[in-house]
């Protein structure tokens, strides 16, 4: 599995990139050994510039696949918590279908 952080349009310290690795490790049940986890950290382009906030957008991909989730927030932390959310909220429903599906013999 890899894992790509990309801040280039935005400073982030040590504590939250460690925060943010902490937080893909929930996504293990998902992957495959040749997944990709890819973080992306950028200014949020909103329409009220005054307000300092930050869009922070998770992406598993595998096998030309990928899922996707993005929060706004006003600290990286919590665009990180909300975007994961998300995700994880996406991807139970999609295991959910699926063993469903299973469990009716379809």
């Amino acid at each position: 599995m890899k894992w790509r952080l990309e801040t280039s349009q935005f400073d982030i310290n040590a504590g939250q990139r460690a925060y943010i690795y902490q937080q893909l490790s929930e996504f293990d049940p998902f992957l495959l050994a040749e997944s990709t986890v890819s973080v992306e950290v950028n200014p949020y382009l909103g329409e009220d510039p005054s307000e300092s906030q930050v869009t922070v957008t998770i992406t598993l991909t595998n096998d030309g696949t990928n899922v996707s989730a993005s929060a706004d927030a006003t600290d990286v932390i919590t665009a990180t918590r909300e975007s994961k959310a998300k995700l994880l909220e996406f991807l139970y429903q999609v295991q959910q279908e699926v063993l469903n599906l299973e469990s009716t013999g379809s």
